[in-house]
């Protein structure tokens, strides 16, 4: 079974990247906020739609996707032992203000979560191909500002994004020479944890003490998130039957909205195109 998270829907359906022509509403963002224009001038979600047929086709799957978020909090929850779809991404390493990926110690870290049922890895291919934009983006000196919502934006499926970063820490503590406070780098695995449905981050931070046992660190940081997972993130998730039905009525909502929004958009252009004849 293959889930595609809520918020690759929302990014990758909904915020769509619309180009703004003379006469035609279009969509700008801006800090993060993003509001429909048309001629300089804002218009509502509803006067947008009206406007243009992709814009229509936009706010009606944003509604769908509200209304889903509102029973999500009433869903059933996932049962103890039924299955969850993770993404494991690609590891990072950062070091003189550059973020890289290490394809070896990525493969690595993601092998820690191979046969860990009831959690499922999201296929190799799926993997394999953000791997690539990673890594082109990286060389590029690209790096993107918000790991969760950079997956989802490249459309990574899974319930749950697992994401892994090595790198130097600045850490404090008695030098063994002076007697005195000082700081020190020390080499740290840190790992985030949320679930695609509701965006709840959980950090957890692993120290690598000897390099010679630091496969001993990635064991015990997979071994912190598996067991998050299982427990804490289990409880946010819906059951997978919810989801079943959940996805075969979007399938069907989604036809019937695009449908309303067409005819809408169709109505109000013939409109507009009478009242200029009578004009």
């Amino acid at each position: 079974m293959r889930v595609l998270s809520w918020f690759s829907l929302i990014l990758g359906s909904v915020l769509l990247a619309l180009v703004g022509c003379a006469g035609m509403a279009y969509k700008k963002c801006e800090g993060g906020k993003c509001a429909y224009y048309k001629d300089g001038q804002q218009l509502s979600d509803e006067e947008a739609a009206k406007e243009n047929s992709s814009i229509a086709r936009e706010v009606e799957q944003k509604k769908m996707v509200q209304e889903r978020q509102e029973s999500l909090k009433n869903a059933p929850r996932r049962g103890e032992g039924e299955e969850i779809g993770i993404a494991v991404l690609p590891a990072e390493t950062t070091g003189k203000g550059q973020v890289t990926i290490d394809p070896r110690m990525a493969g690595e870290w993601r092998k820690l979560f191979e046969n860990s049922a009831p959690l499922r890895l999201v296929d190799d291919k799926v993997y394999g191909k953000y791997l690539k934009v990673l890594t082109n983006e990286y060389a590029k000196k690209k790096y993107h500002s918000d790991w969760f919502v950079h997956a989802a934006e490249n459309r990574v499926p899974g319930e749950v994004y697992v994401y892994l970063r090595m790198g130097a820490k600045e850490v404090y503590g008695i030098s063994k020479s002076t007697k005195k406070l000082a700081s020190g780098q020390q080499l740290v695995l840190t790992a985030r944890v949320s679930s695609t449905y509701t965006r709840n981050d959980v950090e957890f931070v692993e120290p690598i003490t000897n390099l010679l046992k630091n496969q001993e660190a990635f064991n015990r940081l997979a071994d912190k998130v598996k067991a998050h997972i299982n427990s804490t993130v289990r409880a946010e998730l819906p059951s997978l039957a919810w989801v079943k039905q959940a996805r075969a009525s979007d399938h069907k909502n989604a036809s019937e909205a695009f449908k309303k929004a067409a005819q809408r958009w169709m109505s109000s252009d013939k409109n507009n195109s009478e009242t200029s004849k009578d004009e």
